[in-house]
C-alpha cells in the first residue's frame, strides 16, 4: 500500500491521507485515515471503528509514516 502513495510530512497532513503504523513490530502492519486537527479513523477487532488522535502516546510510538494516494487514472473501454 504505502508504494501507491507519495510520502506526506506530518505537519502536512489532509483529510483522507493514509496513516502507517507498525503494530506488531515487524513492519507496517495497520493503515488508519486522517480527518484533521491531528485525528484519524481508526478501527480494531476489541474496539470497533474510533477517532483516536496522533497526540496519543501508542500511536506516536507505533506511527511509521503518512501517505497521499497517487492519482488513480481510469482505462478507457475499447
Amino acid at each position: 500500500m504505502t508504494q501507491q502513495t507519495r510520502n506526506v510530512d506530518i505537519s502536512e497532513l489532509e483529510e483522507g491521507d493514509l496513516l502507517f503504523f507498525d503494530i506488531t513490530g515487524s513492519g507496517i502492519s495497520h493503515v488508519d485515515v486522517y480527518l484533521k486537527d491531528q485525528k484519524f479513523v481508526h478501527a480494531s477487532v476489541v474496539k470497533g471503528v474510533t477517532v483516536n488522535s496522533l497526540q496519543e502516546k501508542y500511536y506516536q510510538e507505533k506511527f511509521k509514516s503518512a501517505g497521499r494516494i497517487l492519482t488513480v487514472r481510469k482505462h478507457e473501454k475499447d
